[in-house]
């Protein structure tokens, strides 16, 4: 919910689209996002008034339409309903391999199962302290796991460690259920997305 992370999204879409025509995978589907609470949700309003200010495509669609469109959807009828087509999802596994692949490629070296015990930040490049040795870099990036926190405590990096659980579930109407018929979807009042 704000303009930040929207910005940040939408410069995101032509790299990973580079990095689906280099790795030939494919990688990120748009098919759309369909954000819903009662009509005064305050989470729901800011994101409404984020893609106003941002001039995103966006509409406000009565609950009906959106049963009418995406038939899997269940929507309350006195819900607040907005459908932006500029959203979607990646499939982060996939995601994931590609890039160590390419990195592989490219000539990186990948320490599987490699424990990191410290960063050093104190001298001109930071300094990683792993099982496997220290590795000093111009440049780190720290790739957050549920071992962050105890780790990025040290280094006063605001850090907050959550478990997300994804499940995966069979129905009967796939053809409903499949991305170019159900778009994203966030329920604003139950925190289901």
């Amino acid at each position: 919910d704000t303009p930040y992370y929207t910005e940040m999204v939408q410069e995101s879409y032509p790299l990973w689209r580079e990095l689906e025509m280099r790795s030939g995978r494919h990688l990120l589907t748009l098919n759309g996002m369909i954000f819903f609470g009662h009509n005064g949700n305050e989470l729901l309003r800011r994101n409404i008034e984020l893609y106003q200010q941002s001039g995103l495509p966006y509409e406000v669609i009565p609950p009906s339409e959106a049963a009418r469109r995406h038939p899997a959807m269940s929507i309350p009828d006195d819900a607040l309903v907005c459908y932006t087509p500029f959203a979607g999802f990646l499939d982060a596994a996939r995601c994931g391999d590609t890039h160590v692949a390419m990195a592989v490629n490219g000539g990186a070296e990948v320490l599987q199962e490699c424990k990191v015990l410290n960063i050093d930040l104190s001298g001109e490049y930071p300094e990683v302290h792993t099982s496997e040795g220290k590795f000093r870099a111009r440049r780190l990036i720290v790739a957050g796991g549920p071992w962050s926190g105890d780790l990025m405590g040290d280094l006063a990096i605001p850090l907050k460690v959550t478990r997300q659980q994804k499940c995966y579930f069979t129905c009967d109407r796939s053809k409903d259920h499949l991305p170019a018929s159900l778009p994203v979807y966030a329920d604003y009042e139950t925190d289901y997305y």
